[in-house]
Parts: structure tokens; sequence; C-alpha cells
């Protein structure tokens, strides 16, 4: 079930299946900013920011911890990626869950 909350003002989703993670891929707007375990299978977190809004690094940290909470190999050094919408694609190789990112993503 995706979990929707909200972070100064600002709404995150969670995707903690395949499928779902692919409907919220295929509904974010390309500002918006996805965060996944680095190199492991985790839930999917969106944080949805209009354009004129900045990533703050309180919105990162948060969104990493959900990342976390969320993933079942999660332990203190665990990396996630993230990176804004418009940065990831699907081809029709890929599994149910998975996305291909354009370019290197940020860690925290």
């Amino acid at each position: 079930m995706v979990k929707t909350l909200t972070y100064e003002g600002f709404q995150v989703v969670v995707g903690q299946s395949a499928d779902e993670n692919d409907t919220l891929l295929r509904q974010a707007h390309q500002n918006d900013w996805w965060f996944h375990a680095s190199k492991l299978p985790s839930a999917h977190v969106w944080l949805r920011l209009n354009e004129n809004f900045e990533l703050t690094p309180s919105m990162v940290y948060t969104c990493a911890d959900l990342v976390k909470k969320h993933c079942k190999k999660a332990g203190s050094s665990l990396k996630v990626d993230y990176l804004q919408r418009k940065n990831l694609t699907k081809t029709r190789d890929c599994k149910p869950g998975e996305v291909i990112m354009k370019c290197s993503p940020l860690h925290i």
C-alpha cells in the first residue's frame, strides 16, 4: 500500500512494492525527487516539489530515513541515492520496480 505523508508542506510518497514503484514513477513530475537504497532493492520514496522550491538538507535526510525504514537490508551504513525524475527512465527490458539513472546520483 502506497504511503503518503506531508513534510514541510510537501507531499512525500512511499512505494513499497515493484508495482507501486512503477505507478509512482509514471505519476511523478519532472522536478520531483526520487530516493532509493544504493545498489539494493528498497522502497521508492518520492518528494513532490514545485519548480519554485529548492531541495533542503532536512528534506533529503527525512526522505533518506524513510528509505532506510522501508529497506529490508537497512543498516546504519546504508547509502541512499537521489535524483530528480527527469534523470530517471524505464525501458521495456526493465523489471518491475527497476529504473535506469541517466546520470550519477547524489548520495547520502
